[in-house]
């Protein structure tokens, strides 16, 4: 072999192997392009979400809606299952469009109870005796009902009930225990409990702190349902379920 024919075999051989690499290279690069053009499902804000709103409102509402978009143009911290912000806040407006990314929520806790509230919510605590806001079992972060008494007319001695409020966030619950009297007489005692309430549902318990009687009740922490709504007085309880003649007995006040 002339050193001519061997010059020309290792050109040959070198424009090969550059060939190959080149091509593995052009590959490589389509392959990154067209990954980066694939769709992934996203959750973008379908109206505009204020600063402070709870995350838990997000996964319940309709503030959210999927979307596909390509890789390249997913947002750092971009969420994809609405149960990431679950228990979070909102740092920062968002817009009707935005992709949702982690960056732009909170831990609640971490910003104690106004991180919790926005728009017309309001807190409200109140003092209550232990079982009357079930001190103990109740914790932060349950719903609850506020079932009441009060007299219709006001002054008069004609008793009706209600459920009042539903679905009442619980903010603060009372600890186990916890008494403004002695710990030898804890069920006479008074504890707090702290709300989450609307502006006009904070007037409603207000005024059934100060002129009527009051209990909450635990709402199930899934698929709570209520019943019709009814107003409840003597004469409606001893109805129920008995016969017309037994009713009429026991209004005349004789024995059934």
């Amino acid at each position: 072999m002339t050193y001519r024919l061997r010059n020309i075999l290792i050109a040959v051989g070198l424009a090969i192997i550059a060939a190959i690499l080149v091509s593995v290279y052009v590959t490589q690069y389509k392959n990154h392009v067209e990954n980066g053009q694939s769709g992934t499902q996203v959750y973008v804000a379908a109206r505009d979400i204020p600063l402070g709103t709870p995350g838990d409102e997000l996964v319940d509402g309709k503030y959210l809606h999927k979307e596909s978009v390509k890789r390249v143009n997913h947002v750092s911290g971009a969420i994809t299952d609405p149960k990431q912000v679950a228990g979070r806040y909102v740092t920062e407006p968002i817009y009707q469009g935005d992709q949702l990314s982690l960056r732009r929520f909170g831990e609640a806790g971490a910003a104690g109870t106004r991180g919790q509230l926005t728009g017309n919510q309001r807190a409200i605590e109140v003092d209550a005796t232990p079982s009357q806001v079930l001190a103990g079992e109740l914790k932060s972060g349950d719903h609850v009902d506020v079932v009441a008494t009060w007299n219709v007319p006001e002054g008069a001695t004609h008793h009706v009930g209600k459920v009042v409020l539903r679905n009442l966030l619980v903010l603060a619950a009372p600890e186990a225990g916890s008494s403004k009297s002695s710990v030898t007489s804890s069920s006479s005692g008074t504890t707090t409990v702290q709300l989450r309430v609307t502006d006009t549902q904070a007037i409603k318990f207000f005024f059934m702190v100060k002129n009527g009687e009051w209990t909450l009740t635990l709402r199930p922490p899934v698929r709570a349902g209520d019943s019709a709504e009814t107003l409840e007085d003597a004469r409606t309880i001893a109805k129920e379920g008995v016969g017309a003649s037994v009713y009429a007995k026991a209004m005349e006040g004789t024995t059934p």
